[in-house]
């Protein structure tokens, strides 16, 4: 019988304590529910990439971590801008 742990899943699934990531194996047009309302699922795996369909509702943004990184980054730089550029520029000096 294989190891159950508290999420009632098998052995081959386990948590990574050192990122605490649950970290899941998956073949293709296999499927991880996230709740109720999220599934994700293993479109594709191909040599060095794995295709993703995520199914969640349209109010909850979804990013690549890239394109994540870089909003927050252009949210931070925006934060620091200079009131008296941002006059200049809409004329109001």
């Amino acid at each position: 019988m294989p190891l159950v742990t508290r999420y009632n899943l098998l052995a081959t699934d386990y948590w990574l304590l050192v990122t605490k990531m649950l970290v899941l194996t998956r073949k293709a047009n296999q499927t991880i529910n996230i709740g109720d309302n999220i599934s994700i699922k293993i479109v594709e795996i191909g040599n060095g990439y794995v295709k993703v369909g995520i199914e969640a509702p349209r109010d909850l943004p979804i990013y690549r971590e890239e394109l994540y990184e870089k909003l927050k980054q252009l949210n931070v730089e925006s934060a620091k801008l200079d009131m008296d550029k941002l006059k200049d520029f809409l004329g109001m000096k």
